[in-house]
């Protein structure tokens, strides 16, 4: 497994939802790689930072800047 998958795999790791084969595979890169297990961690913290916002916590203008970044994002990767 490279950096690579593991960036990929992220999401699915996190989840849990990983077979116990690649799972295995996946934590035994981050053992080797320090700058992939710094990854994980730094996406770790900042889920539960995120997770702990509010609606009414981030201004509109806020808001309103990352949906457009989001839907023209959508729209580069069509």
């Amino acid at each position: 497994m490279c950096c690579r998958d593991v960036i990929d795999l992220i999401t699915e790791y996190l989840d849990d939802a990983m077979l116990r084969r690649d799972r295995a595979r996946f934590e035994a890169h981050l053992a080797s790689y320090p700058g992939c297990a710094t990854h994980l961690n730094q996406l770790r913290q900042t889920t539960t930072w995120l997770g702990q916002l509010s609606d009414a916590s981030i201004p509109l203008s806020a808001q309103d800047a990352f949906l457009t970044s989001f839907r023209n994002w959508k729209r580069e990767t069509r």
